[in-house]
């Protein structure tokens, strides 16, 4: 995922926003751009609820009995590492996230 906003189209007003130095914007011609100061709007309503989860998190050195299901997670006290299980071609079997 990219933060970048290069190229972004911010409005007809400034046209394409080109990077972001110190807290200021610049327009693509380098220009600095007075997006103003309106400082914060009062909050909007609470979205819904999203559904609920179904994995387990364990915390514990040894690794957990089973059974488990695909997404649950395991945090190795012993190590500081963490698991996810998962199914794949290869059967069933705790696996570390990408770093």
């Amino acid at each position: 995922m990219s933060n970048s906003l290069f190229g972004a189209t911010v409005s007809s007003t400034f046209g394409k926003l080109v990077q972001t130095v110190g807290g200021y914007y610049y327009d693509g011609y380098g220009n600095p751009l007075d997006i103003g100061s309106g400082g914060i709007g009062p909050q909007g309503p609470q979205g819904p609820t999203g559904p609920a989860g179904s994995g387990l998190y364990y915390i514990q050195p040894p690794y957990p009995a089973g059974p488990h299901n695909d997404g649950d997670r395991w945090y190795d006290t012993s190590t500081g590492f963490e698991f996810v299980w998962i199914t794949d071609a290869g059967g069933s079997q705790w696996v570390m996230p990408a770093r």
